[in-house]
């Protein structure tokens, strides 16, 4: 398996969602593989991280103004 074909994989790897053979297949890659390996434990670290994050409501004129900024965004390019 492959660096690439790994990274494909590593959502559904983390979140407990590939078929027995495929989950073996990334383990084994991620056993020699280094760079994949510490990929992978910066991912789980900023899951953790994201988990932990609480969620807090926008306030509604905050709220309109970045409505209002996006709406009326254009590339530099374009305007």
């Amino acid at each position: 398996m492959t660096c690439r074909q790994v990274v494909q994989l590593l959502n559904d790897y983390l979140e407990g969602m590939l078929p027995a053979a495929d989950r073996q297949r990334v383990e084994e890659h991620l056993a020699g593989c280094e760079a994949c390996a510490a990929f992978v434990g910066q991912l789980r670290a900023s899951r953790r991280l994201v988990a932990r994050l609480a969620e807090e409501e926008v306030p509604a004129s905050v709220k309109q103004e970045l409505l209002t900024a996006f709406r009326n965004w254009r590339p530099a390019g374009l305007r």
